[in-house]
């Protein structure tokens, strides 16, 4: 879109105190009023708790964010007969919310202060005994509005998880799983209603794929492994605070090879013996299956067309949350960060600043703004001339990578592009701040894009992006190998003898006859 030219003179006071993103507190004793940091055990980042420990302490909000108190953790590894637990308001007498024990061990989770403490306050208590130590935990503290408890919860799958509490939905490449959830809501009505009809229920498919609703589907097109998530936003605005992570593995083909000799041809009415081996089970089968190994998808991705409208000043967020790393696991080589990814169009690159947030509020800019000035630079190929109104145009990948071959966006398009030819392609590109900025960031944890339009006029679409760290950070990837459940030969008119994984057949005329084997 072509902008009006105009002459403007201002005067920019720039306030910058680079990533701060507040202080670090112990587990030692001592009250914490404060509305961010993170909260370590007594042994800190880098060690420890002790043994024989019976602390507590106090966590208030300061007033400057949210008037309740809320921890992130990033999971929790404690000895067997240690626990910490949590009561909601100032001290042990207030009511308790929960104990490390009711989570999945490793797992993340949230505790918040809720709308019925009057004092926001949340107290924390840790005891240890004499039989070993452990590496503790690290929760981000913020601050939050009052709210009601919201839990999430998956009540049924089709097909069902096997085991019901804690195991696998098993499907083939194809095949659609439907899921049914419910909110559940314990301290309903104390300050406002609540219920699954104005509550709204996101599913994360692990796939990259987002729904919406109490019930949905979701079709798996690729093998492998993925963690379907559900997390609901009650009508406050207030968020579930449990995990839900079902896992789905879809199986890969099976390989099937023909390892004994088979004649090529034979005469009508002659004998055909064929035989299949599962597994190495049976050497001397003609036809031998193997199942084939997989594994869960390690890279966080999210597809849900976040729009991009025009709005001086507003930011679009998009999150995805990871759950897969060691309890307290953080990021210390920037390298480790391999890529930052986003399929996005927009009709002015000029507008829009682009940021990543970790779960501890560390952010850095990936694209920065230069102000309003400079030619027009689409990302993709927008609609130019929606206006207020956005229709998608059609995005390209811009991934943000640690020793890019391409300067940033502004520099690459103030220096290679021309009026003429104002499309910034598709590629790796630097960051306007560098990674190492994020070294500190918890993994675990919520992970969010914000684009901020900061000019008038233009809009776009962001239709996916991507984290991608280095596989050795995952402290145990979770593989898998299908087991056959179900075998046999397909019906032919020639075949006078069959078990489930032998046949014989006497084809009776000329031609070609075609014998299948189902697993």
């Amino acid at each position: 879109m072509t902008r009006p030219l105009s002459l403007i003179l201002f005067c920019l006071l720039l306030l910058s105190a680079g990533n701060a993103f507040g202080q670090t507190y112990l587990m030692n004793g001592s009250p914490i009023t404060d509305c961010s940091g993170t909260f370590y055990d007594s042994g800190g980042n880098a060690g420890n708790y002790g043994n024989n420990q019976n602390l507590v302490t106090t966590i208030c909000s300061d007033g400057s964010a949210g008037t309740h108190i809320q921890l992130n953790f990033s999971g929790v590894d404690l000895a067997q007969g240690d626990e910490i637990c949590f009561y909601d308001g100032p001290n042990q007498a207030s009511p308790l919310l929960s104990c490390s024990s009711d989570y999945q061990p490793g797992a993340p989770f949230i505790v918040q202060a809720t709308a019925v403490n009057a004092s926001g306050c949340l107290t924390v208590t840790f005891n240890s005994d004499a039989s070993g130590t452990a590496t503790g935990w690290a929760a981000v503290i913020s601050c939050v509005p009052s709210c009601q408890t919201v839990l999430a919860d998956v009540v049924s799958t089709n097909p069902a998880a096997i085991p019901a509490d804690t195991g696998w939905i098993d499907i083939c490449p194809g095949e659609r799983v439907f899921f049914n959830g419910v909110g559940i809501y314990p301290q309903n009505n104390f300050s406002y209603p609540q219920s699954d009809l104005t509550t709204v229920f996101e599913w994360n498919f692990g796939d990259g794929d987002i729904s919406y609703g109490p019930s949905t589907s979701h079709r798996y097109a690729e093998p492998g492994g993925y963690y379907v998530q559900l997390f609901l936003i009650d009508t406050q605005g207030c968020r579930s605070t449990n995990l839900i992570s079902q896992r789905v593995r879809v199986s890969p083909k099976p390989s099937f090879q023909l390892t004994g000799s088979l004649d090529n041809s034979l005469c009508a009415g002659d004998t055909l013996v064929l035989s299949a081996g599962l597994g190495t089970s049976s050497p001397n089968a003609i036809l031998q299956v193997l199942p084939q190994p997989s594994s869960f998808s390690v890279e966080g991705s999210r597809s849900d067309s976040l729009a991009l409208p025009d709005g001086t000043g507003i930011p679009y967020e998009t999150t995805i949350f990871f759950t897969e790393f060691s309890p307290g696991q953080v990021l210390i080589d920037p390298n480790d960060l391999e890529n930052i990814c986003v399929n996005i169009e927009h009709s002015w690159m000029r507008d829009i600043e682009i940021s990543l947030t970790c779960p501890n509020g560390q952010s850095i800019i990936l694209h920065n703004f230069g102000g309003q000035t400079g030619s027009q630079v689409y990302l993709g190929i927008p609609n130019d001339n929606d206006l207020f109104n956005p229709i998608p145009g059609s995005g390209y990948d811009y991934c943000w990578v640690p020793n890019a071959p391409n300067p940033t966006w502004l520099t690459y398009a103030n220096t290679n592009l021309s009026p003429a030819d104002g499309t910034l392609p598709a590629g790796n590109y630097a960051s306007y701040e560098p990674f190492s900025d994020l070294v500190g960031c918890p993994l675990n944890g919520e992970w969010t894009i914000t684009v901020t339009d900061l000019w008038p006029i233009d809009n776009g679409f962001i239709f996916s992006w991507g984290i991608k760290f280095d596989e050795t950070l995952y402290p145990d990837i979770e593989e898998f190998t299908p087991q056959f459940v179900s075998w046999n030969w397909n019906n032919h008119p020639s075949i006078f003898f069959s078990t489930n994984d032998s046949i014989a057949a006497s084809p009776q005329n000329g031609g070609t006859a075609g014998y299948v084997f189902t697993v």
